[in-house]
């Protein structure tokens, strides 16, 4: 989500496979975002933090995504984000 590409699932077994399909429904966020972004130019790329766990891009339509990567929230540019979550913005 935060460079922008779709959701790209891999997998080497049918049990593999199963176990992704039991977390498909939970990836409709990552559609939505990428219908907003996809053909969006990524305007601006920075990390929030100084040890890079917190990143931010932004898109020429005005939306943007914080990503903490971090084991417990972050705050960066006015916005906490959660542990190993994201804010979108706009």
């Amino acid at each position: 989500m935060l460079l922008g590409y779709m959701l790209s699932l891999g997998f080497s077994s049918r049990e593999c496979w199963q176990e992704l399909m039991a977390y498909w429904p939970h990836t409709t966020m990552v559609d939505e975002w990428f219908a907003r972004i996809g053909s969006a130019e990524m305007v601006h790329h920075r990390f929030l933090s100084e040890d890079s766990q917190l990143e931010q891009t932004e898109f020429a339509i005005g939306a943007a995504i914080a990503v903490n990567f971090a084991d417990e929230p972050r705050e960066g540019d006015g916005v906490c984000v959660p542990a190993l979550g994201y804010v979108i913005r706009g």
